[in-house]
């Protein structure tokens, strides 16, 4: 397809730039899921709000956007005497979760006509099947949780993964380098939210399976519990994920994070099941 809002599965509002952005991911046309996803440029200026299609790029059943910002990992051995002039600034990225073909990673830039840098296209390994997206910025690098639903390529079950990310000039064209972390016990994962509380990171997965003994969408943490006294994953060199709990879910489908009065929660949609 040419672009626009077609069988979309996802929508992301982002800020970059001084502008206000809609990422659309869709998934197919009615035919074909090799179809485009979209970038719209929201505008105000005249009292309306506006859509304007800035950008389309080519994706393959796109499940989700993930805006996201990677900085420069200082423990990492930089050459900042070298000819490549290092920026330690937080570099901006879109993520674009495909189902067919795993996770594309773009390079966000301020040019004025492409914004997503389609040639310096990273496709992080590892991630075919990807549904759902949810980015935790940990400041010298960033963790991209990716939810896995069975590739069609093979209908196996797979684990959902988390990634770590950094900008490193010299890896290659979109300048990052992504790393494996950890694989997460999941089952038909269909999308994920990351969520803070009290300097610990939760991740909740939305799992698509139906009700039976091994259901349920689970909820996997990081770092410190106030409630415990002691950090989930103490002792690893690097970010270690423990699953807490399994949420009594029936086909869930989507997931949203939220605050209210202090207190986080987790509003789950499913395509099954009395609610």
């Amino acid at each position: 397809g040419g672009g626009g809002v077609m069988g979309a599965s996802d929508a992301v509002y982002f800020e970059a730039d001084g502008e206000r952005w809609l990422a659309v991911a869709n998934y197919w046309d009615g035919y074909d899921t090799s179809v485009h996803s979209s970038l719209y440029r929201i505008d105000s200026s005249s009292g309306n709000v506006a859509f304007e299609k800035s950008q389309v790029v080519a994706s393959s059943g796109a499940r989700a956007w993930a805006f996201l910002r990677v900085a420069v990992d200082l423990s990492a051995q930089v050459d900042i005497h070298g000819s490549q002039q290092v920026d330690f600034h937080p570099s901006p990225f879109l993520a674009l979760a495909n189902y067919i073909g795993g996770v594309s990673l773009f390079p966000w830039t301020n040019a004025s006509s492409s914004h997503i840098d389609e040639s310096r296209k990273m496709v992080l390994p590892g991630t075919d099947g990807a549904a759902g997206l949810a980015a935790i910025e940990l400041g010298s690098h960033t963790l991209l949780a990716v939810a896995r639903y069975p590739p069609a390529s093979s209908g196996a079950e797979v684990g959902s993964v988390v990634m770590s990310l950094a900008v490193d000039p010299e890896a290659g064209p979109a300048g990052v380098r992504a790393a494996h972390v950890q694989t997460l016990d999941t089952r038909d994962a269909y999308a994920v939210v990351a969520s803070h509380m009290d300097g610990a990171h939760y991740l909740v997965f939305a799992s698509m399976s139906a009700s039976g003994s091994s259901s349920g969408s689970p909820v996997y943490a990081w770092g410190p519990d106030a409630s415990r006294t002691y950090p989930w994953g103490a002792g690893s060199a690097t970010p270690t994920f423990t699953r807490i709990q399994t949420l009594p879910t029936e086909r869930a489908a989507g997931l949203h994070a939220f605050a209210w009065r202090g207190a986080p929660y987790v509003l789950v949609a499913q395509a099954g099941g009395a609610g």
